[in-house]
Formats: structure tokens, sequence, C-alpha cells
């Protein structure tokens, strides 16, 4: 078969799990060893506040190893306060507390800072992901630099389109929506990640340092990135409604795996274009701390975040243009 996606992504001991579908949507799990064991867990990993607009403070309480805060954390308060997300990936040195100010605001009209309580944790929806793909866009120090993008984002949604650069209007009338759909998946038995597919073309795919990670994270994940964005496309009539009964992918193993020239072959295209330019075209690391390096991919086709611990991919978070 040649060179395969796992290949591609360094992940030769990986396997495919069951796929799982739900309306437009499938999920094939990655299933394989844990990348790292020199990374902190999720629980050591806290939000703790807002210092100002556009900055937001997280604290890394194991003493020994670095952590990562997942590309495009976002964050909506219970409370009065402006709703914030990461602009890209995040990196934090052992037992250290660092403040990130080049994030986002995602209300055009709302003050207050954020505490490390009464909030709502998700990942951006994939189209406001792919706006941060611009290298210039993401480092600007400029909280409100997302808004044009969140208004596109809005734009044609019933009941919402038209009241401002707020993305909290899209998440808090349609919660629990987006609770039921992604509750119809869940993580399995040595989970590290997932290639996530629309009517089975990719959307992107998440791997994760270890097993743990992805129990921890894969709701946010799964929810605010694809679900939310699938759901987008379905109130604005984007995507073709898939007819019933008509699997998007086979659910067995082996079917899966015979089919990866079908239904991945554009994934692998695109992924072998972001790491030639990760490897050949002289990307420069975006952020470097303790043994952990991020690079930001962006290609025509796609991009994402990529952390290395060595020469080892432990994290990837890629997505795909629509």
């Amino acid at each position: 078969m040649g060179e395969t996606l796992f290949d591609i992504l360094g992940l030769k001991e990986a396997e495919w799990g069951e796929v799982q579908s739900v309306d437009e949507m499938s999920l094939v799990p990655i299933l394989g060893k844990d990348r790292s064991n020199r990374v902190a867990t999720p629980n050591e990993v806290k939000f703790r506040k807002t210092t100002g607009y556009g900055s937001m403070a997280f604290q890394n309480e194991n003493p020994e190893f670095g952590a990562i805060v997942l590309s495009n954390l976002m964050i909506i308060s219970n409370l009065a306060a402006q709703d914030h997300a990461m602009a890209g990936v995040g990196l934090l040195d052992p037992g250290k507390t660092k403040t990130f100010t080049d994030a986002c605001c995602i209300q055009s009209s709302q003050g207050g800072l954020l505490s490390e309580s009464e909030n709502y944790y998700d990942i951006l929806p994939l189209e406001l992901r792919t706006s941060l793909l611009n290298p210039q866009l993401r480092k600007r120090k400029e909280y409100g630099k997302l808004w044009p993008s969140i208004e596109r984002f809005l734009r044609d949604v019933p009941g919402v389109a038209g009241r401002g650069a707020h993305l909290e209007f899209f998440f808090r009338p349609y919660q629990k929506n987006l609770e039921d759909f992604t509750s119809e998946f869940e993580p399995l038995d040595g989970q590290i990640g997932a290639l996530i597919l629309y009517n089975g073309i990719p959307a992107g795919i998440e791997i994760l340092p270890t097993a743990a990670h992805w129990l921890a994270y894969w709701k946010w994940i799964v929810r605010g990135c694809y679900g939310a964005q699938l759901l987008k496309m379905k109130l604005t009539k984007q995507i073709q409604p898939l007819k019933l009964g008509a699997p998007v992918l086979p659910r067995e193993i082996g079917q899966v795996e015979e089919k990866v020239d079908d239904y991945l072959e554009t994934l692998k295209r695109t992924m072998v274009t972001m790491f030639t330019a990760l490897s050949v075209s002289g990307s420069s690391p975006t952020s470097t701390i303790s043994d952990l390096i991020s690079t930001l991919v962006s290609v025509e086709t796609g991009g994402g975040d990529i952390v290395q611990q060595g020469p080892q991919t432990i994290y990837a978070s890629l997505v795909v243009y629509r």
C-alpha cells in the first residue's frame, strides 16, 4: 500500500478503531501506545484567569514535566465576563504559570475578566480555527482579531446572524443539541486520537500525548470544534444531509483499512503537504519550553499545531480547509 497515514504522522504502532458515525460525521478512533510519559497530565493544567483582554493565564502544577494547553481552547463564562480563546497551542514550563498575550476575545461587546471558576470549556469551531492558521493573525496582540471571522461564522445562522461577534449566541441556545450529539460518541480503551470526516470527506485529525489526555479532552474536541461546525453547516444548509441508512464509513476495522485509499487519500495528501512543509521548508518553532517544541503548520490544504518532544510528535491538531 506504500506509505500510510500513520507512517506520515510517525505513529507506526497505531491502528484504527471501530468507526463511530452520527448523522453526517464519522470519527475513526486512533488506538496506540501513549506518546510520552514526560508531559503533565490534564488535571495538572489549570486555567487561572484573564489578566486583561486578550491575555489568558494557565498554570502547570507538575514540577517535573512541561504541559500542553490545547490549540484554540475556548472558555465561555457563566458569569458576566469576556469569553476568550487561545490563538494556538500553549506550552507551559514545569511548575510555572504563564500568561499568553495573543489570545482572542470572542464577544464583541462584553466587559469583565475571567476567573478560574464558572467556566465552560470547548475548542473553537473548525471554521474559526482555520482563520487562526494565518500566522500574522495568530501572533497579533489584538483582542478583537477574531471578531470578523466570528461574524462570518454566525452569518445566516437562524436567530444569531447580525447580533455581533458573540460566539456564545451560537453555543448557548444549541448547547443541548451539541451535548446530545457528543454523547453518541465514546472514547475507546487505548485511544489517543481520532480522524474526523464529514460525509466521508476529511475534516481533521487530533492526536494527544496519552490515552488519559484523550479521555479528558475528547468532548471538547468533538463538541466544540467538529460538532459545532457540523451543526452550523446543517443550520445554514452548507452540507448535504446524509441519506437515511447510508453509512459514511464501514464500522469494521478491516473494512476501514480496505477503504483507506477511498476515504483517506485526500487527508493523506494533505498531511504529506503539511509534514513536508514542516520538515523541508524550514518552518521555525513557534514556542519552546523545557523539552517541548511547538510548530504551526499552515499550507494551502489546511494546517494546525504540532508539538514534538525530541524526535517524537506527541500532539497534533490539524484541520482541513472546507
